[in-house]
């Protein structure tokens, strides 16, 4: 079954038996099966290290020449604040052992990347086509902008997605107000 093999699937799994371990061993059965415990958690470390790439750089649309790219996401990603945001979720992450808790604490490194390191690059990609019902291109997409409805459309099959909007302005204002639902909720 593939979905078995997702790293979101993987982390879920080796959480809850983790979870149960921890609830239903006694004091004893815990020293006494320290290092297959150290083993599972380690386990778990190198699936949630894998899920917050997955998680972070997810719907991100990029060509093969995009070293620069990825090597700005590296930079921001090993940056003392974004190893405390990560830190803080891999602790909730045991805490909790649920997933969306530890997703949502990565959400402002999430809203970093995309806005500020992915956004620029994205709108290198957004050319204006002149046509006033569909006045912006994406050449990573092959989508063009719908300006009455802040979505874009692959043509002639009519699939619509949400995406960065084409220009800076649009780019800023959407981070701003990304930036205050975060700290609503927060």
């Amino acid at each position: 079954m593939v979905q078995e093999k997702t790293v979101f699937f993987r982390l879920l799994n080796r959480l809850g038996k983790l979870q149960r371990n921890m609830q239903q061993m006694t004091p004893t059965q815990l020293v006494q099966y320290k290092n297959q415990l150290r083993k599972l958690r380690k386990e778990i470390i190198h699936d949630a290290e894998e899920a917050v790439r997955e998680f972070l750089l997810s719907g991100w649309y990029i060509s093969d020449s995009a070293k620069q790219l990825a090597e700005q996401t590296e930079y921001v990603c090993s940056a003392p604040d974004a190893k405390k945001t990560i830190h803080a979720a891999v602790n909730v992450l045991f805490s909790t052992y649920d997933i969306s808790r530890f997703l949502a604490e990565l959400l402002p490194l999430k809203n970093r990347l995309k806005y500020e390191i992915y956004g620029p690059y994205w709108l290198q990609h957004c050319k204006p086509t002149g046509d006033p019902v569909y006045p912006y291109q994406n050449e990573l997409t092959d989508m063009f902008w719908i300006q009455d409805l802040n979505l874009w459309m692959e043509q002639p099959k009519g699939v619509v997605a949400k995406m960065l909007p084409p220009t800076e302005d649009m780019l800023q204002k959407e981070y701003e107000e990304v930036k205050k639902e975060c700290l609503k909720n927060s």
